[in-house]
């Protein structure tokens, strides 16, 4: 639960007026509320995320709606982020995942053609291959950071502590952490959320490793710089890779040890490359 004023009822008001103004332009064909309007907080950190879809490119009437929403801005005091895009353009655009995390959320008030719902599904909809390529390729990259399958080979983490360099090797671990965040969304066939809402909504996913949250805040934790340290965070680490790595098998049918063949004949897409057991513990690049 986030702590502080909710004004999230002031917010949607704010949303609401500023649409019903809107709905009145004629060549506005859709109005989608997304961001924290409909996760059902909003501080005073927070704007109001607005799309605005119009029939086509018309300077006169970007400039009409930009004015109605300033004046909408300058009588709450609120900050209004709206973006404004052509039909066209917002068939075309492309989401990233964490773009359409944000949109798996949203709201279409408006829709008078029926059309703005139908693009914005097909857009955010996670497809069996694209969900398969991202837990194969967070696990091998977990892997190549932090958690080898073969344990008596050393991590990237571990590889600059003999190099020397205990802060790279720290870093190097937290993109780790990064990387087993992106898994357990994936795992959970999910989009991954904007990195300053990441660890918060990992609590509420359905499946999450066991002792969860404890072996979370063990890795973050920095005491110091030395190699004791590295070694502690590692350990919490790997106990959530182990249970990560099980269930990644089960949800793509695919041994672990043949994730690296998988990557590469069908995410590299490199053909007729001979594979032996030994192969699979081998990286692509560090």
């Amino acid at each position: 639960m986030l702590k502080g004023d909710n004004l999230i009822d002031v917010f949607r008001k704010t949303a609401e007026d500023l649409s019903k103004d809107l709905m009145r332009v004629e060549s506005v064909v859709g109005i989608i509320f997304h961001g924290g309007l409909t996760r059902g907080y909003a501080d005073r950190f927070s704007d109001i995320d607005i799309d605005v879809i119009i029939e086509k490119e018309d300077n006169d009437v970007r400039e009409s709606i930009y004015g109605i929403a300033s004046q909408h801005s300058r009588r709450t005091g609120l900050d209004i982020d709206l973006s404004m895009l052509s039909l066209r353009h917002f068939l075309e655009k492309e989401f990233d995942d964490s773009a359409k995390w944000d949109y798996s959320r949203a709201i279409v008030r408006y829709d008078p053609k029926g059309i703005i719902q139908k693009i914005l599904t097909e857009k955010i909809a996670i497809r069996r291959e694209e969900l398969v390529k991202r837990i194969v390729e967070n696990s091998l990259y977990l892997q190549w950071y932090c958690c080898p399958v073969n344990e008596e080979e050393l991590s990237i983490s571990e590889a600059w502590i003999s190099r020397g360099d205990p802060v790279s090797a720290h870093y190097a671990l937290n993109h780790s952490i990064e990387l087993m965040l992106n898994l357990l969304y994936a795992l959970n066939r999910r989009h991954t959320p904007p990195a300053k809402w990441r660890v918060f909504y990992s609590y509420k996913l359905p499946w999450k490793p066991k002792m969860y949250e404890k072996l979370l805040k063990d890795a973050l934790r920095v005491e110091d710089f030395s190699y004791e340290d590295l070694k502690r965070r590692l350990s919490a680490l790997r106990k959530l890779a182990d249970d990560l790595m099980h269930k990644a098998e089960v949800e793509t049918g695919i041994r672990v040890e043949d994730f690296l063949k998988y990557y590469v004949t069908n995410i590299l897409k490199i053909r007729n490359i001979p594979f032996s057991k030994a192969d699979s513990h081998q990286r692509i690049t560090i």
